[in-house]
């Protein structure tokens, strides 16, 4: 079953599940390779499990939520301010 973005880390901003069916939350944008999709920098984590699909193909999402996600985590003392 498909993960809900309501249960994604605050730093997810992608969702990709691979040709075994594991779904994956990733920070940045993940490359596809082979069959599953690999992270070349920032957080991943698994998501959660699907059963393996007959056929496949790639499936990425971006966050409906856009970077608010982002900007929600962070202190309100710092929103706004430069370092």
């Amino acid at each position: 079953m498909k993960p809900d973005w309501i249960d994604a880390p605050a730093w997810a901003h992608w969702l990709a599940m691979d040709a075994s069916g594991v779904w994956h939350w990733f920070e940045r944008e993940p490359g596809c390779a082979a069959q599953a999709f690999r992270a070349h920098c920032g957080f991943s984590q698994i998501a959660g499990r699907s059963p393996k699909p007959k056929t496949w193909a790639p499936y990425l999402e971006a966050s409906p939520l856009g970077w608010s996600r982002v900007r929600a985590t962070v202190p309100a003392t710092t929103q706004g301010h430069r370092a």
